[in-house]
């Protein structure tokens, strides 16, 4: 997902394009963000039709997923802490932890397709959670470019509407404090993640002195 034209502020934790000089819109780095997970959706689908379809082994297809599963979720959070180059081994380390959970459930999954547990629908569906869940490493990665550890983020499926959340998190710095807001998303938002965004208004984090 990183790109010459975007350029990674320390200071205000956004982007600048390189081009205009301005940091883009958080509606653009979310349609930015979004945008890479449908063109990942788009391959695992393929991958999981193949795969109903006969013309590829349950083996391979597994092999695929956890390498898109990969990319996807390094990705994204990589994408929300400010690019690769921002990075610390913690950030590694945290992505390594979020795919080790990943790869356990897709074996899962491989041995019930394997076992004709499920149906080509359920196949289907199952397999199209997989990059919508990335947007947690997104969010993650976001809170860790400010310092922050917290207890749920947007896509984590502790929400009714699970890997589905399309919500976001607002971070702002107020020199003792951290201020986090739950920002619902425009046309898609449920029950929980509309009560996160009334309790996160803002979320107020402080600092520890030394």
């Amino acid at each position: 997902m990183s790109s010459d034209r975007w350029q990674w502020s320390e200071t205000t934790r956004r982007y600048r394009d390189t081009k205009s000089g301005r940091f883009l819109a958080p509606a653009t780095v979310l349609t930015l963000r979004d945008g890479y997970l449908d063109d990942r959706k788009a391959v695992i689908a393929d991958l999981t039709a193949r795969l109903v379809a006969g013309d590829l082994p349950v083996g391979d297809w597994l092999l695929a997923l956890r390498e898109q599963v990969r990319d996807l979720t390094l990705g994204e959070y990589a994408f929300g802490r400010g690019g690769r180059g921002a990075m610390s081994d913690d950030d590694y380390a945290a992505v390594g932890k979020a795919l080790e959970g990943q790869y356990a459930y897709l074996q899962s999954f491989a041995e019930s397709v394997q076992a004709g547990d499920l149906t080509a629908r359920q196949v289907g569906a199952r397999a199209n959670l997989y990059p919508a869940a990335a947007r947690q490493a997104f969010e993650r990665g976001k809170a860790a470019a400010w310092g922050l550890e917290l207890d749920q983020h947007p896509a984590d499926g502790q929400t009714r509407c699970l890997a589905n959340c399309r919500c976001t998190l607002e971070i702002t710095d107020n020199e003792d404090e951290w201020r986090v807001r739950w920002v619902l998303h425009a046309d898609e938002s449920c029950e929980d993640c509309r009560l996160m965004a009334r309790k996160w208004n803002p979320l107020v984090v402080k600092k520890e002195t030394a």
